[in-house]
């Protein structure tokens, strides 16, 4: 099982970076930051609205994480009910991929822009 979220992380890093980049018209970089957008996600997990997280989640994330999958998730890595440290954005493309450190648990998040404003459309637990 441990090694089936490394897998299915890429799969989904790899299918938005697809997806993204073979849209037809490019949409506009949104103008608030990407990494707000991802720190807001992770405090509705930390106070424990794991359902509200999802649903703030995009069209991607929800078609490749189920909301009881990202409750087993949640369940499993209880270090993400912990506070969430900041660390770089990384800039890939249409994608930002926002790193934290929660205890001794790597995140990245991966927001991408949708409908004029960033979505978390990824979520990487090391």
């Amino acid at each position: 099982m441990n090694k089936v979220i490394p897998i299915a992380a890429g799969l989904l890093l790899f299918a938005v970076a697809a997806w993204w980049f073979l849209l037809p018209a490019r949409q506009a970089v949104p103008a608030d930051d990407p990494q707000a957008v991802a720190v807001a996600f992770l405090g509705q997990v930390r106070a424990g609205q794991v359902d509200q997280a999802w649903e703030s989640t995009g069209v991607e994330f929800k078609s490749f994480m189920g909301r009881d999958q990202f409750r087993l998730l949640v369940k499993k890595h209880p270090e993400l009910k912990g506070l969430a440290t900041p660390g770089e954005v990384v800039n890939e493309g249409p994608l930002r991929s926002c790193s934290f450190m929660c205890g001794k648990l790597k995140l990245a998040v991966v927001v991408a822009a949708a409908e004029g404003r960033w979505r978390v459309e990824g979520l990487r637990v090391d």
